[in-house]
């Protein structure tokens, strides 16, 4: 979730967003792990109301995980390290 103000214009955004995204966790040592994911799905809506003039939303569906235009590359991959305290 995101919200925000253009100090130029004095335009005011609202952002939500919601992803389904499994992975793996993978344990190093007692204090850190390295996690991947990738994104299966996510839904994300956009709301911008400038200071003149209507507002305006943006609505984003994604539900193709693959690209199969011939690469077969996962859509989103992310890889990250968690230190554990």
């Amino acid at each position: 979730m995101t919200f925000g103000k253009d100090k130029i214009s004095d335009d005011k955004t609202t952002s939500v967003g919601v992803d389904i995204a499994p992975g793996f966790d993978f344990i190093v040592n007692k204090w850190m792990t390295v996690e991947t994911s990738f994104s299966l799905v996510n839904f994300t809506s956009t709301t911008t109301k400038p200071n003149v003039g209507d507002k305006t939303t943006d609505v984003s569906f994604n539900a193709n995980p693959f690209d199969l235009t011939g690469s077969r590359s996962v859509g989103g991959l992310r890889v990250g390290v968690k230190f554990l305290f």
